[in-house]
């Protein structure tokens, strides 16, 4: 009785101890709910300031750079696929070819890039707004070419160029014409370059 009753008494110790301090004490006699409940307990703390420590750290990261966030939300706004990827790197590289080349070649280049398919609003205003341009930019160059053939015509039995005062004024004012073409193309040609600087930033070509 004596043996039974000091186990019981010492039992009972152990009890009230383990109540007293969590520890492995408690965790050997309460079993897996109580280990689980001691692992909450002293784990949570710990998450939920590293979860607010990392919230903070974000909120003073977009304080601190708010054209950073401009630019996340406008990389995950445009994410294009594989084949919207190939069709803007042809264009803009259409682009870049019809404004390097000559007049003679830059008729090729546009041809080229009127041809190209398009697959998103953005890209098709940038194709649009080149085409315009360079077409705008190669009548001009044709009107000053044709008045200039016209001036300096094929000369008649006196050395001069044989073209009469009619065909010469026509000229004149297809050369101050093409001249207001061209001073036009030119502004639409600096917005198409613009342009294309945008669709390449944006579609990191």
């Amino acid at each position: 009785m004596a043996s039974e009753f000091n186990l019981d008494r010492h039992h009972e110790l152990l009890t009230s101890a383990s109540r007293n301090r969590p520890g492995p004490l408690r965790l050997a006699l309460g079993g897996p709910s109580s280990a689980l409940a001691s692992v909450r307990s002293t784990t949570a703390p710990a998450n939920i300031e590293d979860r607010w420590s990392r919230c903070r750290r974000v909120v003073t990261w977009i304080d601190r750079c708010p054209a950073c966030l401009v630019f996340l939300f406008m990389s995950c706004r445009h994410s294009p696929d594989d084949i919207t990827q190939g069709t803007t790197a042809q264009i803009v590289h259409a682009v870049e070819m019809t404004r390097q080349a000559s007049n003679h070649d830059k008729r090729a280049w546009l041809d080229q890039l009127r041809n190209l398919p398009c697959k998103s609003d953005d890209v098709c205003q940038l194709k649009d707004l080149c085409t315009k341009a360079y077409d705008s930019h190669l009548m001009g160059i044709d009107s000053i070419g044709q008045a200039r053939a016209i001036v300096s015509g094929p000369a008649g039995l006196g050395g001069e160029a044989d073209a009469s005062v009619d065909a010469l004024l026509d000229a004149l004012s297809g050369a101050q014409t093409a001249q207001i073409e061209l001073r036009s193309a030119k502004q639409q040609t600096q917005a198409c370059a613009e342009n294309e600087a945008v669709i390449r930033q944006r579609y990191r070509l």
